[in-house]
């Protein structure tokens, strides 16, 4: 499989590329302005598969059919000579039809463009021809916030408009996430479930993994041509060495915050509490915290509804004080991640 074309762009090809994967859930990561909107989208009406294609938010989906200017087909349109219009779905905010306008007429419409967090609360909607979902920018920015539900969202989206096509005999659609390389603590990863292995191919370098019995694809496009051709550009010279210019060119989560991960004896701990799909525990001598998923002896239990979070919180305060200080070990960085989540909900 090759991930880049002849001329250092994203191979989507459904030959020898990307798509060339039995997977149907695939999840890419890359720098900055290295194609991976332009080359799937192309790909996607080149091949004349009907899609749809998702932004996180409302408000993201406004922008980007508000101007040619912000529209994603516009750099295809003037290279391809085509004309790929948004067509705005009326009484919906952030709904609109993907259309193909190149005969006047004859519009024709080859997808839809929502979001995660429209579309994820929706039921009902009816999407049997649709052949790909693709999610672009998954991954916030600084700037930005994680909406709740967001994993869940994208998880329903895709059981509504794949339904019992398997059953049938038919092929599953794909669903395809794009995005820089911003943070591994995304709801996207956590629903998937991907983040310790995402963390351990890109401490072994490793560029792509296909998880068979999932039906998963990872990539990593970290070796891009093209962000090696951008490091000698004005703005990238300039930030060299910041952790804008590891996320945007050498695709590095380099703003994470890991504590402690490492799998220990359970026989040196005592169970302290279980919440959720974890487990935390107290060594008998030192003192310290110890997270997994792992259950072992007796502990007072809670689930991750609104109360019972509510219950834990109240009783169990000193656990948070314990993570700032750095005093609690856990066995993955997943497990890190669910954690936080348990104070932020």
């Amino acid at each position: 499989m090759r991930l880049f074309d002849n001329d250092g762009w994203p191979n989507f090809s459904e030959t020898d590329g990307i798509l060339s994967s039995p997977a149907n859930i695939i999840m890419i990561w890359g720098g900055r302005g290295t194609g991976k909107t332009y080359t799937c989208l192309k790909d996607t009406l080149d091949a004349g598969k009907d899609f749809l294609f998702l932004r996180r938010t409302p408000g993201q989906v406004e922008t980007i059919a508000a101007d040619p200017s912000m529209w994603p087909f516009s750099p295809i349109n003037r290279d391809a000579g085509r004309l790929i219009m948004p067509e705005r779905v009326k009484g919906l905010r952030g709904m609109y039809r993907i259309m193909d306008e190149q005969d006047p007429d004859n519009p024709r419409q080859v997808g839809m463009v929502s979001s995660v967090v429209t579309l994820g609360r929706t039921r009902g909607f009816s999407s049997d021809t649709t052949d790909r979902i693709i999610l672009d920018e998954y991954q916030k920015d600084e700037l930005d916030y994680y909406r709740k539900g967001e994993g869940l969202g994208l998880a329903n989206i895709y059981e509504t408009v794949n339904r019992n096509r398997e059953l049938k005999g038919m092929q599953p659609c794909k669903l395809i996430l794009m995005s820089n390389a911003v943070g591994m603590a995304n709801p996207y990863y956590m629903q998937w479930d991907v983040v310790d292995v995402i963390d351990k191919m890109i401490g072994t370098r490793r560029r792509w993994m296909y998880l068979p019995d999932r039906g998963i694809m990872l990539v990593d496009l970290a070796d891009s041509p093209v962000a090696e051709r951008k490091k000698d550009t004005a703005l990238y010279r300039s930030l060299a060495g910041t952790d804008f210019y590891r996320s945007a060119l050498e695709n590095q989560y380099a703003g994470e915050e890991k504590s402690r991960t490492e799998s220990r004896d359970l026989i040196q701990y005592r169970p302290v509490v279980c919440v959720g799909r974890l487990c935390i525990y107290r060594h008998k001598s030192n003192g310290g915290y110890y997270v997994c998923e792992h259950s072992s002896g007796a502990a007072p239990v809670y689930g991750t509804g609104h109360y019972d979070l509510l219950r834990f919180r109240q009783r169990y305060g000193r656990l948070y004080d314990s993570y700032m200080s750095r005093k609690i070990i856990f066995e993955r960085y997943s497990d890190e991640i669910y954690f936080r989540q348990l104070w932020d909900a």
